[in-house]
């Protein structure tokens, strides 16, 4: 039987606030320096070692770059991509 304080259970949540945003950082970082993506259509959220990513770009390349990149951050456990490809239109706005 495993008994937790409060004051247990606050540093518990505390500490995974700080991973899940250091994971964040990490993985927001391998995104913006990565020459094949545009970091500002891409958005991270991590909770408990999950990262999700969520945004529109341009090809599927770029979806399944952005999942191998955040994969490659040691502290992820998860990669969940709900990340789409633009319209056309879109992208013909945006240019390449």
């Amino acid at each position: 039987m495993t008994i937790s304080s409060d004051a247990d259970a606050s540093s518990t949540e505390a500490a995974n606030y700080v991973s899940d945003a250091f994971i964040t950082s990490k993985v927001k970082a391998a995104i913006f320096h990565d020459p094949e993506l545009t970091s500002s259509e891409i958005q991270v959220e991590t909770n408990d070692g999950k990262v999700i990513l969520n945004g529109r770009v341009g090809t599927q390349a770029e979806i399944d770059r952005a999942s191998d990149l955040a994969l490659a951050v040691k502290e992820v456990r998860v990669v969940i991509n709900y990340m789409q490809i633009k319209d056309i239109q879109q992208v013909q706005q945006d240019g390449p």
